[in-house]
């Protein structure tokens, strides 16, 4: 008798644990959802979508590439475990789709419209932001939920921003609330009613004159899991650009001033709850915001700024979300500092075959990002021959040059009798992009053991030569 009621209750015990077990794997599980569509617009096209890892950083991570056949037929698998928003961008248009995990979804692209040449050369050139349509516009699903919100939202506001922002007229306000939920009143899913949330609090921010650092605090159905959405990073940008720089010239100046020239965390975070009025998590992520847009002003020290954010209080706070956050705004601002190692360039010359940077053996490399469609950049590269002889032996000179659509770039190199090492960058996943080149021509200087020297370095036209007088 006694031996059944152990085995009794071990079979108990068991079957617990197994149910436990199921529990946590049905929670944590990645689900696989496959993704298709037929756009005979984009065939033989690479369209890499792609997902912001925080609403800090800007960083980007690949998630799904699609590849549209001769026909524009693609189709692609996914794992996701919760609605994830992603986007690829496409000619001048940028897709933007949210993923949630229990629906494959069939994409409707918008007409391909390629870049102009002008856009194509235009380093500030941003694309058209539109919502992919899902499954024929089912409104069932989340995707398509926002999308058709955001088109009535911006519709209103551009209607009626004149009495919103500049006659701050709030009846206005709920004219747009009425309208919008009597349009959406069947969108129920918590990721669609945060994101709504989200929208509306932007347009109170605009409104608001005093205390505006304040509404992000009275947030209801936003959390952590929504910080990736495209309305939070808005919102968050709209409230706290620059708020440091700002704020250090009011009366409270001269302590967040001294609180940042000592890396007192501690006291800026106690001012950071007061100002917004926010707990934790959300009051470090604000704090990590303002440390993000101070870095750059250059109106507080780098190191302190990188020392509060590589101290326990965020790199090893109890919160993942904070410490994962933290992480990438130090990749991103430490990108290319000096004496941080560069990225390896490995791609083919003019005369065919690859040729890598870290192979040189000269002390100093000075890399080169030019576009030979551009006419300053022809006048840059030509210089080089000059150059050279002003520099000495000591440096190895190369140059990475974008696809061209107007120059043969060999007959250039030839004609102009172009000394040094031509690179050809690729046209997708350039390296260029890898070394964060916003506009050409770049330059950088980096040591024999592919450290950064100097990021970025004078061009050559800019006076290049005199600036390496110190290392020859």
């Amino acid at each position: 008798m006694t031996l059944l009621l152990i085995i009794l209750f071990a079979l108990r015990r068991w079957r617990k644990s197994v149910l436990t077990l199921a529990l946590i794997i049905s929670i944590s599980a990645a689900y696989a959802i496959t993704i298709s569509g037929t756009a005979p617009d984009y065939a033989g096209k690479k369209l890499e979508f792609l997902t912001r890892t925080d609403p800090v950083s800007g960083n980007v991570l690949p998630l799904f590439k699609l590849e549209p056949d001769g026909k524009g037929n693609f189709s692609a698998e996914v794992d996701i475990k919760s609605p994830v928003y992603c986007f690829c961008d496409m000619g001048v248009y940028r897709g933007e789709l949210i993923l949630t995990p229990e629906k494959n979804l069939r994409l409707t692209f918008p007409k391909l419209r390629n870049k102009s040449f002008e856009e194509s050369k235009n380093p500030y050139f941003e694309p058209l932001e539109v919502w992919l349509q899902v499954n024929g516009g089912d409104k069932s699903i989340l995707n398509n939920q926002i999308a058709n919100f955001d088109q009535l939202f911006y519709q209103l506001n551009d209607q009626y921003i004149t009495q919103l922002v500049y006659r701050r007229q709030k009846n206005y306000l709920d004219t747009i609330q009425k309208r919008v939920d009597m349009e959406c009143s069947g969108y129920s899913h918590p990721v669609f009613l945060a994101h709504r949330e989200l929208r509306f609090k932007t347009i109170e921010a605009e409104m608001t004159r005093a205390g505006r650092e304040k509404i992000i605090s009275t947030l209801k159905k936003s959390n952590a899991d929504q910080w990736k959405m495209p309305a939070f990073a808005g919102l968050l940008n709209g409230l706290f650009v620059n708020t440091l720089s700002n704020e250090s010239k009011t009366m409270t100046g001269a302590k967040i001033k001294e609180w940042i020239r000592n890396k007192n965390s501690i006291e800026l975070k106690k001012w950071a709850m007061g100002f917004t009025s926010t707990t934790s998590p959300l009051t470090e992520l604000l704090l990590l915001k303002m440390f993000h847009d101070a870095y750059y002003s250059g109106e507080f020290s780098k190191t302190a700024i990188l020392g509060m954010l590589r101290s326990d209080a965020f790199l090893l706070h109890n919160d993942a979300k904070i410490s994962s956050i933290t992480r990438e705004i130090i990749s991103k601002l430490t990108f290319l500092e000096k004496g941080s190692q560069a990225p390896d360039i490995c791609l083919p010359t003019l005369a065919g075959p690859a040729w890598c940077t870290a192979s040189q053996t000269k002390p100093y490399l000075y890399l080169l990002f030019a576009d030979l469609d551009v006419p300053i950049c022809q006048e840059q590269v030509k210089y080089l021959k000059t150059m050279v002889d002003k520099t000495g032996q000591n440096l190895q000179i190369v140059v990475v040059v974008s696809p061209a659509v107007k120059t043969d770039i060999s007959k250039f190199v030839a004609d102009n009798q172009i000394p040094e090492i031509i690179l050809l960058d690729k046209p997708e996943n350039s390296f260029a992009g890898q070394y964060k080149v916003r506009a050409y021509p770049s330059a950088f200087l980096l040591d024999k053991n592919h450290r950064v020297v100097m990021a970025p370095a004078k061009t050559p036209l800019d006076g290049f030569e005199f600036q390496f007088n110190q290392f020859r």
